[in-house]
């Protein structure tokens, strides 16, 4: 199943919905990570951000993440 990680927020209700959906949240970056949601609006570029896109890891707003 895919491994997440949050950056710039943190909501209780989305990780339960995901986790009961069969998708694990990371606590931290990891190599494991999958996706990584950020806030809706512009992608700011976290150092979070910067490993995801150098690792090739799907980057998504949070409005866009769809269980």
């Amino acid at each position: 199943f895919p491994s997440h990680d949050t950056t710039g927020f943190r909501d209780k209700a989305l990780e339960a919905a995901a986790v009961g959906a069969g998708h694990t949240i990371a606590p931290t970056f990891t190599s494991k990570v999958t996706l990584l949601l950020v806030p809706d609006g512009e992608i700011k570029e976290s150092e979070k951000v910067k490993a995801a896109r150098a690792r090739g890891i799907r980057i998504m707003n949070r409005s866009q993440f769809k269980l």
